[in-house]
C-alpha cells in the first residue's frame, strides 16, 4: 500500500471561519512540530491495525526530511512490533520523479518526496488553484478561501469584493504554477480593473484574516500534516499546529498606498502579511556578498567571497570524521558528542577546485546570526555545525539548517574547542531583492576559514555549507 505526507493550509476568515488556502507534499515538518507535536501515534495505530504489514518503507529528501525520517524510524521500531524491516530511500532535492518501489500487501510505502507521476503532487500540490477549484465545482465553496481566475476565457469567481483596513491586503495574486513567479499582496480601489488586469497566468484570492489577528498586531494561519492513503485516499490525521508571520503588522503610515488606486506590496513587506517559512528548495547554500574568507599567504588577509578563483589556497580547518561527500543524508546524519574537536584537529590550507559558486537572492531573504564579537549573514537554507542545548539532545553536535537555528539552545564552537553563544538568528527581509550568495569548493574535507578566523565555514564540494 502507498501513502503520502501531505500539508494542508488554512486561515481565519472575517468570520472566525477556517478556510482552506492550499496543499502540500515535498512538505517539511519543522523543529517545533517535530519536538512538540509529532508523536506519529497515528501512523503507528495504522500499522498495528494491519497484521499483514511487516515492512516500512520511506521515500524521502534529506535536506526537507531527514529529522522526521529519524522520528518516525525510532517510533515505529518502538511501538510497531510486526514492522520488522524500516527501508529508507534518499533522493535528491530537485528530482521530481523519484525512483519507483514495487508494491506488495506486506509493505506500506510512505513517501514524504513530491512525485511528478502522481496527481495529487502534479496536478493539486504544484498548482494551488486546481483544490480550490475541485471545492468549487463539488458545492464546497465556501470551505475554501474566495477566488478568481480567468481559465481560457471561463471565469470563476467567489471573490469577495470588498476592502480590509488600509494597512490590510485586499487579495493576493498567486501564480497557478510556481514557474510563473512569487505571490504578491495587493490593495484594490477598483475591483473591476483588478479582475480584467489579471493575467491567464496568475488567480487572485481574497485576503482573508480575523479581527483578533489584526488586534495583536501578526498574522496567523493553521497547518495540518497527514498521509493520504490507498486508492480512495483515506486519511491518517498527524496534528495541526499554528504558524504565524515573521514580522508585525505595519502601520497604513508605514506603506505607500495613495488609498484610492490598485496597489501591490513590495517585496519589503511579503513576511508581515504572510505566515511562509524559508522554502529549501529554492534557495542555495552559501555567504552572502559581503563575507570574506582568509588567504594562506604568508600576509593572511581577507579574500572577498566573490574574489576566489580557482587555484586560489585558502586557510582551512581539518576536523578528522567529519564527512566527505555532498549527500545530504550523509552530511546531515553526522553528528558528536560535547563540542571538543577530535585528536588531529589542525589549522592548514587548500587549493579552491572548481568556480565559485554564485546564486542571486532572488527573494530579498537572509539570515544574521550574531555573536558576542560579530555576525555573518548567510542563506537560511545553509548548513551550520551548532552545539544543541535543547532538551531532546543535550550536548551534541550536528549540522542544522540556518532558520532552524535557535539562540535559547544552539551555540556555534571556537577553533578551540569553546561555545560561542548565540546573540540572535534572525530572518532579514530587504527592501528590494538584491545581492547574491556565494560558495567555494576546496579540497578533501577542510573546512573555510571565515573573516578572522573566529569561525571556520564547512564546505562539501560547493554544496552542504556549515560554520564550526
Amino acid at each position: 500500500m502507498k501513502g503520502t505526507l501531505i500539508s494542508n493550509d488554512f486561515v481565519k476568515d472575517r468570520n472566525g471561519d477556517l478556510k482552506f488556502l492550499e496543499m502540500n507534499t515535498d512538505t517539511v515538518l519543522y523543529g517545533n512540530f517535530l519536538r512538540h507535536d509529532a508523536d506519529w501515534q497515528a501512523l503507528v495505530s495504522f500499522l498495528n491495525a494491519d497484521a499483514g504489514f511487516n515492512t516500512l518503507h520511506i521515500i524521502y529528501k534529506a535536506e526537507l526530511h531527514l529529522a522526521a525520517v529519524q522520528d518516525i524510524k525510532s517510533k515505529v521500531a518502538a511501538g510497531c512490533s510486526g514492522i520488522t524491516t524500516i527501508t529508507l530511500q534518499n533522493e535528491n532535492l530537485h528530482n521530481s520523479f523519484p525512483t519507483a518501489v514495487e508494491d506488495a500487501a506486506n509493505k506500506f510505502i510512505l513517501r514524504l518526496a513530491y512525485d511528478e507521476n502522481a496527481i495529487l503532487d502534479s496536478y493539486y500540490a504544484a498548482s494551488a488553484i486546481n483544490p480550490l477549484a475541485l471545492f468549487e465545482e463539488n458545492g464546497s465553496g465556501s470551505l475554501a478561501v474566495p477566488f478568481y481566475s480567468v481559465d481560457e476565457g471561463i471565469v470563476t469567481s467567489t471573490l469577495v469584493s470588498s476592502s480590509n483596513a488600509a494597512n490590510i491586503p485586499d487579495v493576493v495574486y498567486k501564480p497557478k504554477m510556481d514557474v510563473f513567479g512569487p505571490i504578491e499582496f495587493g490593495k484594490v480601489g477598483d475591483w473591476d480593473t483588478a479582475k480584467s488586469e489579471l493575467t491567464g497566468s496568475y488567480y487572485m484570492t481574497s485576503y482573508e484574516t480575523h479581527a483578533d489577528d489584526i488586534a495583536a498586531g501578526i498574522m496567523k494561519s493553521y497547518r495540518n500534516y497527514g498521509i493520504a492513503y490507498g486508492g480512495g485516499l483515506n486519511y491518517i490525521d498527524l496534528g495541526t499546529i499554528t504558524s504565524q508571520a515573521k514580522f508585525d503588522i505595519p502601520s497604513a503610515a508605514g506603506l505607500d498606498w495613495d488609498g484610492t488606486s490598485n496597489w501591490k506590496f513590495g517585496i519589503k513587506h511579503r513576511m508581515e502579511y504572510s505566515t511562509s517559512t524559508w522554502k529549501t528548495k529554492d534557495v542555495k547554500d552559501g555567504m552572502f556578498e559581503n563575507e570574506t574568507y582568509t588567504s594562506a599567504s604568508a600576509a593572511e588577509e581577507a579574500v572577498g567571497i566573490h574574489d576566489i578563483r580557482v587555484g586560489q589556497t585558502l586557510k582551512t580547518f581539518y576536523v578528522p570524521g567529519l564527512p566527505d561527500t555532498d549527500i545530504p543524508d550523509v552530511y546531515l546524519s553526522w553528528n558528536m558528542t560535547g563540542s571538543q574537536w577530535p585528536e588531529g584537529t589542525a589549522v592548514t590550507s587548500s587549493v579552491v577546485q572548481t568556480a565559485v559558486f554564485t546564486s542571486k537572492n532572488l527573494s530579498g531573504e537572509l539570515y544574521r546570526i550574531e555573536t558576542a564579537d560579530t555576525d555573518f549573514y548567510i542563506g537560511g537554507s545553509t548548513a551550520v555545525l551548532a552545539h544543541n542545548y535543547e532538551s531532546t539532545e543535550v550536548g551534541v553536535t550536528r549540522y542544522t539548517p540556518v532558520f532552524e537555528i535557535n539562540q535559547d539552545y544552539h551555540s556555534l564552537i571556537a577553533l578551540d574547542g569553546s561555545k560561542i553563544p548565540i546573540v540572535k538568528s534572525e530572518l532579514l527581509q530587504l527592501s528590494v531583492a538584491t545581492g547574491s550568495f556565494f560558495t567555494a569548493d576546496v579540497e578533501s574535507v577542510d573546512n573555510l576559514l571565515v573573516g578572522d578566523q573566529s569561525f571556520a565555514f564547512v564546505t562539501h564540494n560547493a554544496k552542504g555549507y556549515g560554520f564550526i
